[in-house]
């Protein structure tokens, strides 16, 4: 016991091939008192894991059972089983709430990782767009010296100089957050943060 998630085997339309006992919910209705693990981080796609159970064919008078899970959005297509068969059905379904549990926070994990990458992508092209802005302000500030009077430029320039600083400011923010986002992603799932991000 204790298959990897990517060990798992999926089968399609499960239920042409093995007799469905029912959800893990509803076989182990005192352990497991939920209808599926949440695949994104607090449940706001509502998408779910749920443990399955199926019997298969008994094997010198034995009963034999499978564990496995299926998502909300796909539980009419198939469901990913672990190889290993069960002697009792609660067996099963406590294994098969389980694999929903693991397989939920890798999907979770994945989501996040990625969402993470795609804000610091966007958070660069702030960066950039930014700093091009503070370039030109600046550029802006050295023409206004030979095309203002005297007496205006030194009160135009403080402005624009402000405004370089608070531009400077603002992609220091910007910079911060994209650490801690890299740092968010790659515990989550550093594979899927890097693809993401290209790197």
């Amino acid at each position: 016991m204790g298959a990897t998630i990517e060990a798992l085997r999926f089968i399609e339309k499960p239920r042409e091939a093995f007799r469905f006992v029912g959800f893990a919910d509803q076989v182990a209705k005192r352990a497991v008192q939920h209808t599926g693990w949440f695949l994104a981080d607090d449940g706001w796609t509502g998408e779910t894991a749920r443990g399955v159970v199926y019997r298969l064919p008994a094997k010198d008078g034995a009963e034999r059972f499978l564990a496995g899970y299926v998502t909300s959005y796909s539980s009419d297509d198939g469901a990913a089983f672990e190889r290993e068969t069960f002697a009792t059905e609660l067996d099963a379904a406590l294994r098969a709430d389980r694999l929903a549990e693991l397989a939920a926070e890798e999907e979770r994990d994945y989501c996040a990782a990625t969402s993470a990458a795609c804000s610091i992508l966007e958070t660069r092209e702030e960066v950039a767009t930014i700093r091009a802005n503070a370039l030109k302000l600046a550029k802006e500030r050295r023409e206004l010296c030979a095309s203002l009077p005297a007496d205006q430029y030194p009160r135009a320039a403080a402005v624009i100089a402000e405004s370089i600083v608070e531009a400077w400011h603002e992609i220091c923010a910007l910079r911060e957050k994209v650490e801690k986002l890299r740092d968010e992603g790659e515990g989550r799932n550093k594979t899927a943060f890097l693809e993401t991000l290209g790197e």
